[in-house]
């Protein structure tokens, strides 16, 4: 349970980590595949199974191509002609894909904590939105 929590406290921090780590400034489809696999195959340090980490591959390419079109709006969106630093281009791109990141996180960690809460014999007969 100390886990969870702790998990939950660092949700930004570890994730923009995971976006800076596997998808700034990675744009071609090559560097997007390798980095992607290299993705979940790092989940399966903190116990990911097979399944688990092919499924995190997957995602990690779906965040690359947030993180792709995201880079391209933010250049679209620009009024600039002429550049020579697309950093914060790729700062735009970075901030998407974390923010899906971060959403599927907590999704998933407020799953893992539900299920643990009703093993527990804690029953969530109503959830008010």
């Amino acid at each position: 349970m100390a886990f969870i929590v702790f998990l939950i406290v660092l949700i930004p921090q570890l994730v923009h980590l995971e976006e800076q780590i596997f998808r700034f400034k990675k744009l071609s489809r090559k560097a997007r595949i390798i980095s992607s696999a290299i993705f979940g195959l790092f989940h399966g340090f903190v116990g990911v199974n097979l399944m688990g980490m092919i499924l995190l591959m997957v995602f990690g390419y779906f965040l690359s191509k947030v993180y792709v079109i995201s880079y391209h709006k933010a250049i679209a969106e620009s009024d600039i002609d002429n550049f020579e630093d697309d950093t914060e281009f790729h700062k735009k791109a970075l901030f998407s894909s974390t923010v899906y990141h971060a959403c599927w996180n907590t999704l998933i960690l407020t799953f893992i904590l539900l299920c643990l809460l009703y093993t527990l014999g804690v029953h969530i007969y109503y959830i008010y939105f």
